[in-house]
């Protein structure tokens, strides 16, 4: 296992050194400390609030990636959130599949969302993190978002909680299977599945040794 390398963990000065695929940055520079990254794409269902609460209650700090749709209709979210301790990353305003977009919708997906957030809370701020809907991204995707101020963010490990008929069973399973040394989760708004699971997760995690970071401190070593 990577976290019984004899090796020093692997130098890293900038977020750049850490791995890059086809959805961003996906994993840690440093894939032999037992850190983990829990990540969340949402728009606004009530029980988002809870498993914020939850992460709180427990000391984990979390990042959402937000719809700015979803702030627009619910502006509270963003306090939400940030009293909470998480952190803040962009979807998107309308989470559509930007390889169908021109340079100048994508901007506007990505402005409008940040002002949004801005409006919504005293210093929020999404910047410098987007996870693309769908993790669809191109290089106009990767220009744009670049133009902007942010760094594309992929996921380690998809919990397949989108999935139609997913269990809370094969949800952690699917987690617990995957998850590795320097990996960000992707999960989303809570559904019948994602929230009862999330707690046997968290156990698993902290029964295994592994420590919760921001996305951020996972991919920015200066953080």
């Amino acid at each position: 296992p990577p976290t019984e390398w004899p090796d020093d963990r692997p130098a890293a000065t900038d977020i750049t050194d850490s791995p890059f695929g086809d959805s961003g940055y996906y994993l840690s520079y440093d894939n032999r400390t037992k850190r983990v990254a829990l990540s969340f794409d949402i728009g606004y269902a009530e029980g988002n609030r809870e498993v914020r609460e939850l992460l709180a209650e427990r000391g984990i700090q979390g990042t959402f990636f937000m719809l700015g749709g979803a702030v627009d209709n619910h502006p509270e979210i963003i306090g939400e959130v940030l009293e909470n301790g998480h952190e803040l990353g962009n979807h998107s305003y309308t989470h559509e599949n930007m390889l169908t977009q021109t340079r100048a919708q994508i901007a506007w997906e990505l402005s409008v969302t940040e002002k949004l957030v801005q409006d919504a809370y005293p210093g929020a701020t999404t910047k410098d993190i987007f996870r693309a809907p769908f993790g669809a991204i191109n290089d106009r995707v990767k220009a744009v978002a670049d133009e902007q101020g942010y760094h594309l963010v992929g996921w380690t490990v998809d919990s397949a909680d989108w999935t139609d008929g997913i269990t809370a069973d094969k949800l952690y399973e699917v987690v617990t299977e995957r998850v590795c040394p320097g990996a960000m989760i992707a999960m989303h708004d809570v559904n019948t599945a994602n929230g009862p699971a999330l707690p046997r997760i968290l156990d698993f995690l902290d029964a295994n040794g592994y420590e919760y970071v921001t996305v951020t401190e996972l991919l920015f070593p200066d953080r």
